[in-house]
């Protein structure tokens, strides 16, 4: 007589998990009962697929996270932006200060040189009218 159907197929699960190598992963599988050698490879390959979709998701936040810690690095810290920013925005308005300042010394300076050009300008107007009078 030979082994009963059921016996051999407990068997041959049970000689498939071992030689899985790995008891978590073997553990898994007896967790979801397989009925037989073919739901064991079932439910194995399902479980291998599903892990490695984890790991790949696991490793992708990893490298994420290793990317924003590298750009926080790169970046200055907020406090040390915000003060480059007020010295940036207070030299401008020195700047535009001493620019307004300067503007307004030239157009001083402008407004009296016209002042003084008008007196000389009309005194050769004058002189022109005169002598085309006398040239006729």
């Amino acid at each position: 007589m030979g082994i009963k159907h059921q016996f051999r197929e407990t068997i041959s699960c049970d000689v498939f998990l071992y030689a899985l190598a790995d008891p978590d992963f073997a553990f898994r599988v007896r967790e979801r009962n397989p009925v037989d050698l073919d739901s064991a490879l079932r439910i194995a390959l399902q479980l291998e697929v599903w892990m490695k979709d984890v790991d790949r998701l696991r490793s992708k936040k990893r490298s994420d996270e290793r990317k924003m810690q590298e750009l926080t690095k790169l970046e200055p810290k907020s406090d040390q932006r915000t003060e480059t920013v007020v010295k940036t925005n207070e030299a401008l308005r020195k700047e535009v200060a001493e620019q307004r300042k300067k503007i307004a010394e030239l157009e001083e300076q402008m407004a009296k040189s016209a002042v003084t050009k008008q007196p000389i300008e009309a005194k050769a107007f004058e002189t022109d009218r005169r002598s085309k009078n006398f040239a006729c």
